[in-house]
């Protein structure tokens, strides 16, 4: 049982994790891993025995929070208030520090708070006995900044799977009700986590797309191809 092994200590945490991520990255194991459902399970399990808390998170201009600064609990932590007061944005400020975008799929330049010239994003983590302070700022209409513990991240795909997050809101219903194209952006985002070689033909595939549909147009408006 998976779940009751979480009462072990943290030396036993860690001997888990290094062994189900062996069973990733070390080849000579067994050929199951080429199984991407082996893989899958494997890298969970190790996730299970690593654990990745955040601590604190500081939100600038993000949404509708003018400046707010929270303190998290190492356990649960629960935002209580009136609708529209901002608690998924709260969440969403987790998930863009995790994964560089927001859960919506909203452009980055409408996460700036109206009328604001910038936004700042900040939360400090913890993994095992590490901590890393990751902020995300991005003045208005112009590109994000990614840094983690001080060192700029120039390639936002590296970030990437460093501090998983699996966000669940209200507006998840959709991937029921509407089309498959929501619950493929929603398993495209969690997989892209879990396998780099995902992630980057996921990038290769999203920019040979946008290219074909691009030449298609082109074909369109000039009436010929060639």
């Amino acid at each position: 049982d998976i779940f009751s092994r979480r009462r072990y200590t943290d030396k036993k945490h860690r001997r888990y994790t290094e062994y189900y991520i062996s069973r990733i990255y070390d080849s000579s194991t067994s050929e199951k891993l080429n199984d991407p459902p082996t893989i899958f399970i494997a890298y969970l399990r190790a996730v299970m025995y690593t654990p990745l808390q955040i601590l604190s998170l500081k939100l600038a201009h993000f949404k509708n929070y003018d400046a707010q600064t929270l303190s998290l609990s190492p356990a649960l932590n629960c935002f209580v208030g009136l609708n529209g007061m901002g608690k998924t944005n709260v969440l969403d400020a987790i998930h863009f520090l995790c994964l560089t975008k927001s859960h919506r799929g909203i452009p980055d330049k409408n996460l700036v708070q109206h009328g604001a010239e910038f936004l700042r994003v900040e939360g400090q983590f913890t993994t095992g006995s590490q901590q890393h302070k990751v902020v995300i700022k991005m003045p208005a209409e112009k590109r994000k900044e990614l840094e983690v513990n001080g060192t700029t991240i120039s390639r936002l795909a590296d970030h990437i799977g460093k501090f998983p997050a699996v966000m669940i809101a209200p507006d998840d219903v959709e991937l029921v009700q509407e089309g498959s194209e929501e619950r493929r952006r929603y398993l495209d985002t969690t997989l892209s986590q879990i396998s780099l070689d995902y992630l980057h033909n996921l990038v290769l595939f999203n920019a040979l797309l946008k290219q074909r549909n691009a030449l298609l147009k082109t074909f369109a408006e000039q009436r010929r191809f060639e």
